[in-house]
């Protein structure tokens, strides 16, 4: 369907339309049946008590899997949303897009999808958050920065730290987490502050080689202040005991020095500080 074809030819809006065809008048909450199925949610599959056809949690799934289609060129089977290997390809068809504009657009991209054809129908994105989602991943890969929350700028520095590979996001916290071993590494968006908090912590598993250790807290501190700082983080602080250090610091979109890609870089050395080396 081509918007404004007749109007201006020179800039068409292609539009994507019929998403509803989980009823019509009279339907009487039977589905009409269309191919392929992949698309459609699991309740137009097959009845489901206390779930409506008529909602339109139905097709924020169609438009998921219309997505999914989009980034992947592959055709959804009906319930690949209950396979066990789904998030797998999720994360191999569209968290590994490369995206040289904004590097974690992929994995919030593979999210979007991910919520948005949850199974059960009240767990799923409304259409206001997929929409909020997608005017921030068009705003980022545009450059429009300052039309984007702070957590989109969280997790940019999350995906350009190595030592933070695989991060999860975790929704309720607006943070990246990755854990590994006795090192945590928590990045935190706190929205109404604009402000984006690192709490990094070493705990002893006992595999440690001790030899190779910082001999005291104080050492690592003063290794990691001036490193944090040259980065870019700002308000650095250290706690520590025997077998355990913990290292705060804080950064800011807002400030006109902001750089995601040197942030990271001041968390992969404060790793290589807290870390023993063998």
């Amino acid at each position: 369907m081509l918007k404004n074809y007749w109007t201006n030819g020179n800039q068409i809006d292609v539009v994507v339309m019929d998403f509803d065809l989980s009823w019509h008048v009279d339907a009487l909450e039977k589905s009409i049946v269309a191919k392929p199925l992949g698309f459609m949610a699991p309740e137009q599959l097959r009845q489901r008590a206390s779930e409506s056809t008529r909602s339109a949690l139905v097709d924020s799934f169609g438009i998921g899997m219309t997505f999914f289609y989009m980034l992947t060129g592959v055709i959804p089977v009906p319930d690949q949303q209950r396979h066990k290997d789904w998030e797998d390809v999720l994360s191999r068809h569209v968290r590994s897009r490369r995206c040289t504009a904004w590097r974690s657009l992929p994995y919030r991209a593979a999210r979007l999808i991910q919520g948005a054809t949850q199974d059960q129908q009240r767990s799923r994105w409304d259409f206001s958050r997929i929409l909020g989602e997608l005017e921030g991943l068009i705003a980022a890969h545009e450059g429009d920065l300052d039309s984007i929350s702070v957590d989109f700028h969280c997790e940019e520095i999350a995906a350009h730290a190595e030592s933070m590979l695989n991060y999860a996001w975790d929704e309720a916290k607006n943070a990246a987490i990755y854990r590994s071993g006795g090192l945590s590494i928590d990045l935190t968006a706190n929205l109404p502050a604009d402000q984006i908090m690192l709490v990094m912590e070493w705990r002893q598993t006992g595999d440690e080689n001790w030899k190779l250790m910082p001999k005291t807290g104080a050492q690592v501190m003063e290794r990691a202040r001036p490193s944090l700082e040259r980065y870019g983080w700002t308000d650095a602080k250290f706690d520590g005991s025997y077998g355990y250090m913990r290292i705060t610091a804080a950064c800011s979109p807002l400030d006109g020095a902001f750089n995601p890609s040197q942030l990271a870089k001041g968390i992969d050395s404060l790793v290589s500080v807290m870390l023993p080396k063998g």
